[in-house]
């Protein structure tokens, strides 16, 4: 128990100086107000989750601050992707009387969904009703569009597959989690982000997490030691964290559970960074604040998430304005900062950890190749609608943790939900990244600040899409792909809104005054 305070110190006294540290900047992207609702919100979780040694005492209690957050927030999406990086998805099935044994998994993100999204939707169902919301224009009052279609077509799929072969009770279980950890989350953010602000403050929000983490992240890396893994032990959780290391340096973790899903957090809010930096006057801050989030996804070791940020950083730069210009600065900078670590007395070290060239973990690059072949011949075997019994047939790829790793979503997708169901789920992203692409150059004239942002969002789903390529469908994964599409889907729809609004009166103007 010792240790576990000891970590709750250092998570607390890391977390307090980025709070302080980083007010003056991000009071710039929200109020604030907000600024240390959800700063105290953050605090208050986290010390709960240190303190409370029962899950559920500790449920109880994390329920009560995150309803109270809740219920004085003007942008629930802000607040949800802020709070999903501060607690690790430990989780313990909620207990039940009777003849079922459990009703499903509880952890932080699900208890987000419950407390945060689900009350949020309910108040924007009713906002859209009201005569002041017609009168106001407000774009929250969406019809249904392709990708809402895709989106529950996809879980609607999943539904009808799984029917067969279970229980109605697993059945109804099923349906209750892919509205907990699907649609909630994208038709909250879709419907909820109703202005530009409301999108930049969101992005902040979860740019502001990544780097309360970062630090955290550069402490386990060199201490060898992941700060939240004793919860673990003192809730009974179900196992969550373990020690991976890669060249003899353990691959930082902290709230994500596991290190690719921190490469991955950090690779979206690199690209949200990318966004917001441009409307930060002081350039040391810009640098600062991209080398801070840079740090953090170097201490996760994770190459896939590596290659995922260079994809952001190469879309982000090749839309938008003045393309060559971008282009030209972004190679020229990665060209010092390769020749500035090659020439250091670790750079044949540092060549061995990266991507492609390395060859350092060389075994799970064979094991990924070995798991999409065998993935490919079972495709072809059950090709429309895929098969529930695929595991049966790829034991000889069971670990030594005892579990079979198909580090590719989209594999997982076409084995479980065939090619039909792997074709809603790309189709989501191909219709809201097109719609996205359209609306980036449209305004890169006439609105560079808009079109940016359009830019932002985009790089971060390509991203997202090439990091999932090289990661299993779980934890904080899906989440964030989601919300990264809701908020696509909110951009575009804010663009429709501005060429329709009165030009003496823009739409952006209308919610604030609502406000």
């Amino acid at each position: 128990m010792t240790s576990h305070f000891k970590a709750l110190f250092v998570v607390i006294v890391i977390t307090l100086a980025v709070f302080v540290l980083a007010k003056p900047l991000f009071t710039q992207f929200m109020r604030a107000e907000d600024y240390d609702r959800r700063r105290n919100t953050w605090l208050a979780l986290t010390l709960v989750a240190f303190l409370i040694p029962n899950y559920w005492a500790y449920a109880a209690v994390a329920i009560a601050v995150i309803g109270y957050a809740v219920s004085k927030e003007p942008n629930p999406s802000a607040l949800y992707l802020f709070l999903l990086l501060a607690l690790p998805p430990l989780s313990l099935d909620i207990p039940t009387f009777g003849v079922v044994n459990a009703l499903f998994a509880l952890d932080h993100y699900r208890m987000l969904s419950l407390v945060l999204l689900l009350p949020a939707a309910v108040r924007l169902r009713r906002t859209s009703r009201t005569p002041a919301a017609n009168l106001l224009q407000e774009p929250s009052r969406i019809g249904w569009v392709l990708t809402d279609i895709l989106i529950v077509s996809y879980a609607v799929l999943q539904v009808a597959l799984l029917m067969p072969y279970v229980s109605s009770t697993s059945v109804a279980r099923g349906i209750v989690l892919l509205v907990l950890d699907v649609l909630l989350p994208y038709f909250v953010i879709s419907r909820g982000c109703r202005s530009r602000e409301n999108i930049v403050e969101t992005m902040a929000s979860f740019a502001l997490a990544a780097m309360v983490l970062a630090p955290m992240a550069v402490f386990e890396f060199f201490k060898s030691w992941l700060l939240f893994a004793s919860l673990e032990e003192t809730w009974r959780a179900m196992p969550l964290h373990s020690y991976l290391s890669r060249g003899g340096f353990l691959r930082a973790t902290v709230t994500m559970g596991h290190s690719i899903m921190l490469g991955y957090a950090m690779a979206i809010a690199i690209g949200f960074w990318f966004c917001l930096q441009t409307r930060v006057d002081a350039r040391v801050w810009r640098w600062l604040c991209l080398l801070v989030l840079l740090m953090g996804s170097t201490a996760a070791m994770a190459r896939g998430p590596w290659v995922g940020t260079v994809a952001v950083g190469v879309v982000f730069l090749a839309t938008g304005l003045n393309v060559g210009r971008r282009m030209m600065k972004g190679v020229v900078l990665l060209a010092v900062l390769g020749g500035v670590a090659a020439a250091s007395p670790w750079g044949g070290k540092i060549i061995e950890f990266l991507p492609f060239v390395g060859t350092i973990d060389e075994g799970t690059v064979v094991y990924r190749e070995q798991i999409a072949s065998a993935s490919w011949v079972l495709i072809q075997q059950h090709p429309l609608f895929g098969s529930p019994f695929f595991m049966a047939q790829m034991e000889n790829f069971r670990q030594g943790e005892g579990i079979i790793d198909l580090v590719n979503v989209y594999a997982s997708v076409a084995l479980v939900y065939g090619l039909g169901g792997l074709g809603l789920f790309i189709g989501f992203f191909a219709v809201a990244g097109l719609k996205c692409f359209a609306v980036v150059r449209r305004f890169a004239n006439e609105d560079p600040d808009f079109s940016q942002m359009g830019s932002s969002l985009l790089a971060c789903m390509v991203g997202a899409l090439v990091i999932i390529a090289t990661v299993s469908n779980y934890l904080i994964v899906p989440y964030l792909y989601w919300s990264l599409g809701a908020l696509i889907v909110a951009y575009v729809q804010l663009a429709k809104e501005s060429a329709v609004a009165p030009t003496e009166l823009p739409t952006w103007n209308l919610h604030l005054r609502a406000r």
